[in-house]
């Protein structure tokens, strides 16, 4: 989990992210999505998750390709040092596997990303 937005109130928010792939091993480099409530037909549908497919998952919601990032071990490791971001438990392998295919499925994931992502990881995935 890691801190995103302050509400009105002035509260930290926090938001399901998802790290999807191991790190790549030159590099530490890997890509993290954010999971956030499905409230409108106007966000992306190329993946959504029914509450309770992680316990942080509270009502139906949807992976924000578009907040998709690549992030380095190290950083995220600072994150967690400084409290801005907290492990949660694992994703199930399924769903894991079902928000991965969806990179390059979705017209709003960023052309950087999805190109890390492609020159990276598809071809190892396809193979397995």
């Amino acid at each position: 989990m890691i801190e995103t937005n302050i509400d009105e109130g002035g509260f930290i928010r926090k938001h399901l992210h998802v790290v999807l792939l191991d790190y790549e091993g030159r590099t530490g480099t890997t890509i993290i999505v954010d999971i956030e409530s499905f409230e409108s037909d106007k966000q992306d549908q190329t993946r959504l998750l029914n509450a309770g497919c992680h316990p942080f998952v509270k009502h139906k919601s949807f992976v924000n390709y578009r907040r998709a990032k690549t992030y380095s071990k190290l950083d995220l490791e600072k994150l967690v040092r400084e409290g801005k971001a907290e492990p949660k438990e694992p994703m199930p392998l399924e769903t894991l596997e079902y928000i991965i295919s969806g990179m390059r499925e979705s017209t709003r994931t960023r052309p950087p990303v999805k190109s890390y992502f492609e020159n990276k990881y598809w071809d190892k995935l396809m193979k397995k």
